[in-house]
Order: structure tokens, then sequence, then C-alpha cells
């Protein structure tokens, strides 16, 4: 009779656990993970009719870097700027027509409204001499302290020039790329009147003449309120100097300190001074009264 050999089974008992296995031994507490930390909420948006003071930061137009020390006041109350141009205890929220005047050394006075932006630059003025020579050249060019110099409406600027001869008309073609490549500014140029909000126009002088041209200039304004009309004598209109400076004069008036725009004894090129003028004006509203004022 065949022998059959039996296959023992050998029966593993798996320890689900240490102490399943060895009753000695404590079992082992879980380990609890803790959740992430939960970021600091947003601050709420100010509401639509109020302005969040601690966004808004005092800067200087000369370089946009923040101003430490400012004294700043806001609805009647006054307040310090810290290092990173903020008024330090401003109420969070304040009415977007909360007056702002703000007093830092080497700027202008600034007076607008917290609805006007978040971001206030100052008008870089080194001393006593320079403040004279803005508010002469910005703000009193119409003969009046307080009226309000021609600023922008929107971009771009529009010079258009009539009754060029093809020399002329090369010359005004390279001073308007010069003149975008320096204030960075787009510019149009025509040959004839464009009828735009920022519109500088020459035209040849008449005969009798429109107005008297400055001698060292070669042109002068003629009377209009609502256009910047300038007349230039015909010899002048290739002189690339003076084509410039007429340009300029869209912006800025005579300057009693050494510059491009000094009347008695021009010089070559806009000096610091009249070309941080000019930038400023750009950032400035269209109604803008002395000392740098938009309220």
């Amino acid at each position: 009779m065949a022998l059959r050999l039996l296959t023992p089974v050998i029966v593993l008992a798996v320890c689900l656990t240490t102490a399943a296995c060895d009753d000695s031994k404590p079992p082992t507490a879980p380990t609890i993970i803790p959740p992430a930390s939960t970021p600091p909420a947003a601050p709420a948006p100010a509401p639509g009719d109020m302005i969040d003071t601690r966004t808004m930061s005092i800067v200087s137009g000369a370089d946009f870097r923040p101003i430490a020390g400012a004294a700043v006041t806001i609805g009647g109350v006054n307040y310090v700027t810290d290092a990173g141009g903020h008024p330090v205890g401003a109420e969070p929220y304040l009415p977007r027509e909360s007056d702002v005047d703000v007093l830092a050394d080497g700027h202008l006075r600034r007076e607008t409204k917290a609805s006007y932006g978040h971001q206030i630059i100052l008008w870089p003025a080194a001393d006593e001499q320079e403040m004279e020579a803005i508010r002469r050249m910005v703000y009193a060019r119409e003969g009046s302290v307080n009226a309000a110099r021609r600023g922008f409406i929107n971009y771009p600027l529009t010079v258009s020039a009539e009754g060029l001869a093809a020399e002329a008309l090369t010359v005004w073609a390279g001073v308007i790329a010069e003149i975008r490549r320096t204030l960075d500014v787009e510019v149009d140029f025509y040959t004839f009147f464009a009828y735009d909000p920022n519109e500088v126009n020459m035209r040849p002088l008449g005969n009798p003449p429109q107005c008297t041209p400055v001698e060292s200039l070669g042109f002068c304004r003629e009377p209009n309120p609502n256009y910047v009309l300038y007349r230039m004598r015909p010899e002048r209109t290739s002189d690339p100097v003076a084509v410039k400076r007429l340009i300029f004069s869209f912006f800025l008036g005579a300057n009693p300190l050494p510059g491009f725009m000094n009347l008695e004894s021009p010089g070559d090129t806009l000096s610091g001074l009249e070309l941080q003028a000019i930038r400023m004006i750009m950032q400035r509203p269209r109604t803008n009264r002395w000392p740098d004022s938009d309220r």
C-alpha cells in the first residue's frame, strides 16, 4: 500500500500592533499632525466712499522714494510719516474727500484730496530760490500767482507747425524725436492745426505781427484763451534750439535761474530744475494752483 506524505500546513499569525504581540509594552499613542496654520485674513477693502490710509504713502518726485518725517494733515488731524512714507497712527478708513496737506523738507507744500491716489508724490525744490523759480515758471506765467497753470488733459502731446519749408520740416521732426526720448512721452506732429486739447501750434509771424517775439527766443505767444498758439520769425523755424524752446514753452514760462528757459541768457539744454518741473506737470491734473494744490 502506497504511503501518502502529508505536507504540513504552517499558519502564521500576523501581529497587527506591537501591543498584540508583547503584553509587557503599553500601546503607543497615535501621532497627531497639527493642521497647517491659517494665514491672517486680509484687511477688508475700504467701503466705496472711504479710502484705506494704511496703503497711503508720501514719496518724492525726485526718485519716488518714501519720505520719512513728513508732516501730514488728513481731515484736520496731524500725523508724521514713518520710514515707508506712511502716516503713523492714522485712522484706517477715512472719507475719500478728506483734505490732505503734506509738508516735507526739500519739497513744495502739497494740498490734495485723499481720493486722488494712495501714493502722494511731492514736487522737489531744494531751497527758496528753486521754489520761487517754480512759482514763476509754472504758476505765475499767466500773470497771476493763483492762476491755474496749463496742464495735460491726457496724452499725447500734439505739436503742429504750419507753413514750414522742407529744411525746417526736417528740423522739427528731429527735435520732436529728441523730446520723445527726453520726456518719455508720446508726441504727435502735424503740419496743420489739429484742434487737440494738448496742442502747441506754431505759425509764421504775420504782417502786421500778432505778437512781439522775444529777441533771444525768436517767437511769441499769440493771445488766445482757448489754444496755445505761437508766432515765430520765419528765419528761426530752421533753428533746432529755437524750435525746442518753443515746444517746451507749452510747459514752462521764463526761468529766473540759469537754464534753457532763461530769457536773458538761455542755456543750450534743460536744467535739472526745468526737466523736473515738466515731469511734475505731467503728473498733475489740469487745474493745479500754487503751492501745488489741486483741491
